[in-house]
């Protein structure tokens, strides 16, 4: 069944080009010229996902896509605008409550890549949906489990409540859209951000930081590029060694620029904070402040060290890639920009990680195919909510055999964690 698309915008030529574009594509397109014809097709019509127009006169797409997600809330919304700006993505995050934002000028390969990203989420939310159902049934024998396990469960909830709190539930929205934009401009540096992330998360958890801002630190981490969207594409992400002087003056204000593209959100304070600085330099002579030392919030400066190491291994500083070992030895020879303790620690976390640790994969799987040794890389839930194993948790046979129980259920592991071959005799 060919999946269904609305493309909503008031220029007919938009329309025409966009159907001739997506329609050899596989795509059921339909079309509307004003928000209140998309309105009567969504009425009538099952659809998959809204591709809007932002400005269209009597109702905007903002106002368009809010209706459609409150009525229709399962269709994928995508907003589509010629004005690449800040108050732009604000106002679409605010009021038309989008899963994902295309500029106008975004290629056909892009646009493509958006909107299957759009459908395979829409298909993992109706299995998820029919996987709950199925879980639903199992309720009664839910109630059958021992109290070692109802014990883990409380103890899992409190660990959730106490990580994310406020700060992931009331910007989820926000920082999804942010991550969507910053995305479409990684295309040549696939998984760049996150890998930023998961190393900045593991130096904040080694300083022994509380919960919270540990994820302060993984949150500035993915959105640290975001003000790169506001350079030329040309010195996006050209290599740093390679820049002019007329260019270097350009780049050294995207902290800055992201900065200020989340600071309408008062929750996300301490990240804010946390990209301003992270280009700062233990000897003074970073940007954009010039700040030195102990001045540099310590977020920002284990948000530093996860970013050169990155930035080093993803040609991002040379136009040669460099591998980990080589990244590190680089650093150290210039150790002088980073707060050394720090540095040493980062070290020693990267040498005693398995080799491309940060680059695990995940799979799904059911609870009859899961092995002694893996390693969770999401937390294991019930439909209600409740946490029964947390990210990161080894299983073992007991484990497994108490998971088999629930039935119905998929288990996601990291794919390339093999379990340990058993001792020889």
């Amino acid at each position: 069944m060919q999946p269904t698309l609305l493309i909503v915008d008031d220029e007919p030529s938009t329309l025409i080009s966009l159907k001739r574009t997506l329609t050899p594509e596989g795509y059921n397109v339909h079309t509307a010229e004003s928000a209140l014809d998309a309105l009567k097709i969504l009425e009538t019509l099952p659809v998959d996902i809204i591709i809007s127009d932002m400005r269209m006169p009597q109702m905007s797409g903002a106002e368009f896509l809010k209706e459609a997600a409150e009525r229709w809330p399962d269709v994928r919304r995508i907003l589509m605008t010629g004005y690449d700006d800040i108050h732009t993505a604000i106002v679409a995050i605010n009021v038309g409550q989008v899963n994902y934002y295309l500029a106008k000028s975004s290629k056909k390969e892009e646009m493509l890549s958006a909107i299957n990203s759009m459908l395979e989420n829409k298909l993992l939310r109706d299995q998820n949906r029919i996987m709950q159902e199925l879980i639903n049934q199992q309720n009664e024998k839910l109630k059958l489990l021992n109290t070692q396990l109802e014990e883990k469960i409380q103890k899992r909830t409190a660990e959730l409540h106490r990580s994310y709190g406020d700060l992931q539930e009331t910007h989820e929205a926000a920082i999804q859209v942010f991550l969507s934009i910053q995305e479409l401009n990684e295309t040549h540096n696939k998984g760049y951000s996150r890998k930023v992330a998961t190393h900045a998360k593991l130096l904040a958890k080694a300083m022994h930081l509380t919960e919270k801002e540990i994820q302060t630190v993984y949150l500035a981490a993915m959105l640290h590029n975001l003000g790169r969207n506001g350079l030329r594409e040309e010195i996006r992400f050209k290599p740093f060694a390679q820049l002019t002087t007329r260019e270097y003056q350009e780049f050294k204000q995207y902290p800055m620029l992201g900065a200020m593209s989340l600071s309408a959100f008062p929750s996300l304070k301490e990240v804010v904070n946390t990209i301003l600085y992270h280009r700062e330099r233990f000897n003074g002579k970073g940007y954009p402040h010039g700040v030195k030392g102990d001045s540099i919030p310590l977020f920002s400066a284990i948000l530093s060290i996860a970013v050169d190491y990155n930035e080093l291994m993803y040609g991002l500083i040379f136009q040669e890639k460099y591998p980990a070992k080589q990244a590190l030895a680089y650093m150290k020879e210039n150790e002088e920009r980073y707060d050394r303790k720090l540095l040493l620690l980062f070290m020693d976390i990267i040498a005693s990680l398995p080799e491309q640790q940060t680059a695990l994969m995940e799979k799904a799987l059911e609870p009859h195919q899961l092995i002694n040794g893996m390693v969770l890389s999401r937390d294991l839930k019930s439909s209600e909510g409740f946490i029964f194993l947390k990210k990161g948790c080894k299983l073992d046979d007991e484990l497994i055999e108490r998971i088999t129980a629930l039935r119905h259920i998929l288990v996601h592991v990291y794919d390339n964690v093999i379990p340990p071959a058993a001792p020889q005799d």
